[in-house]
């Protein structure tokens, strides 16, 4: 017996362990409890998670690339960062005031 995938049964393998359906009340309340979590992160915590994240979206937008026949369209620079680094400039309280009515609003609809 071989341990080895090819990427056709991994692909489906990976498939198959997705969730099924549109169920965008799953998405909504996600997104409810993410801007929660962004509300109540101070300034400097969230400038250091957009540095992370547009380094992770580099590095595997490079990983991605090495796929035959994948086409990829460069992350943008500073991409997270520069849209965190405009949120962190209101007024802490009434960011997280906006944010907190938003995600009640998510779990409304």
């Amino acid at each position: 017996m071989s341990t080895e995938q090819t990427p056709e049964t991994l692909t489906e393998l990976l498939v198959s362990l997705m969730p099924g359906g549109d169920d965008r009340r799953m998405w909504r309340d996600g997104m409810a409890n993410v801007l929660e979590q962004v509300a109540a992160t101070d300034d400097l915590t969230l400038l250091r998670a957009a540095k992370g994240a547009d380094e992770f979206e580099v590095g595997f937008m490079e990983f991605v690339s090495n796929f035959p026949g994948v086409e990829i369209v460069p992350a943008p620079e500073r991409g997270f960062y520069g849209f965190t680094l405009g949120l962190v400039k209101l007024d802490r309280n009434l960011r997280g005031e906006v944010l907190r009515a938003y995600a009640a609003e998510l779990r409304k609809s």
